[in-house]
């Protein structure tokens, strides 16, 4: 929806003030499916080519300025991570008409800690997909969902508990940042790098 505070607020926000507020953008929307940043694009590189695919935000972490979603250990992305765990986010608001793309390095969160703690946070629909067969991407005689027919009603934590094996954590950690608001009155453009031994972002404006 449109908002005219946030609309003047972008056209004189400072450079300090940009990397603040985007956060506390992404993890709002982390409580709601409505808002525009809940789900993101994310690029993997395999065999030198970017795969970009949505995926759903749920998790900012501020004291480590990291964004968090979750997959299938079984699924292409996981192995792309692997292999090379450089990858990009995509977000875009089409009402305020806010882009931001950040540069990150992804960690691979698998039956930890972490998995836990995500895996008790979500919803028993939600867990229900990791319960799939076979592995995504597979090549299948027959198209169907692949989960087990569970009703709504009949879903339990003990019955979708095996989906766990399956369930990981992808954990990336921002270290750069371009953001673009566009505006009939003049676009703004600027792009933070992170500087990881001070712990702070370096930012600069950049012609649109």
């Amino acid at each position: 929806m449109f908002d005219q505070a946030d609309t003047d607020l972008f056209l004189k926000i400072e450079l300090n003030q940009i990397i603040p507020d985007i956060l506390k953008r992404l993890d709002d929307a982390t409580k709601s499916s409505k808002a525009a940043f809940h789900e993101g694009y994310v690029a993997t590189i395999h065999d030198g080519i970017p795969e970009i695919r949505t995926v759903v935000l749920r998790k900012v972490l501020f004291n480590e300025e990291a964004l968090v979603f979750h997959t299938d250990m079984r699924s292409p992305k996981v192995h792309q991570i692997k292999n090379n765990p450089q990858l990009s986010w995509l977000f875009y608001d089409a009402a305020l008409r806010i882009q931001v793309r950040f540069k990150a390095i992804a960690e691979i969160h698998h039956q930890n800690e972490l998995t836990q703690k995500q895996w008790e946070g979500s919803r028993l629909e939600s867990r229900k997909c990791y319960l799939v067969e076979p592995a995504p991407s597979t090549q299948i005689q027959k198209v169907w969902e692949g989960i087990p027919n569970i009703a709504h009603q009949d879903l339990t934590a003990q019955l979708v508990s095996n989906g766990y094996h399956n369930f990981a954590v992808i954990k990336t950690k921002l270290i750069s940042c371009d953001w673009l608001f566009l505006n009939r009155r003049g676009h703004k453009r600027a792009i933070f790098t992170k500087n990881i031994i001070a712990n702070t972002w370096e930012g600069k404006w950049v012609q649109p």
